[in-house]
């Protein structure tokens, strides 16, 4: 396999954090907008909980998901006659 000249891993890389930031600052923005300056820390504490615990749920149903299907494909294809 040969090996990936730098612009094929630069471009990715660049978009998704270009992504990433017009996705995240909005969001944070909007969970922000009603909150009182003294609470702010509260504010950022809870969203950082939620962020954290909401990708390791997805990470965990994702990677269960996968597991599952890959050993239904191995076991079909060693099964086979």
């Amino acid at each position: 396999m040969p090996r990936p000249d730098f612009a094929s891993i630069l471009l990715p890389t660049v978009l998704q954090g270009a992504a990433m930031a017009f996705f995240f600052i909005p969001l944070q923005a909007i969970v922000f907008s009603g909150l009182p300056p003294d609470r702010m820390p509260s504010g950022r504490g809870l969203s950082n909980f939620v962020r954290i615990t909401a990708g390791a749920v997805g990470t965990s149903l994702g990677s269960r998901r996968c597991g599952r299907t890959g050993r239904r494909v191995h076991h079909a294809q060693l099964s086979e006659p």
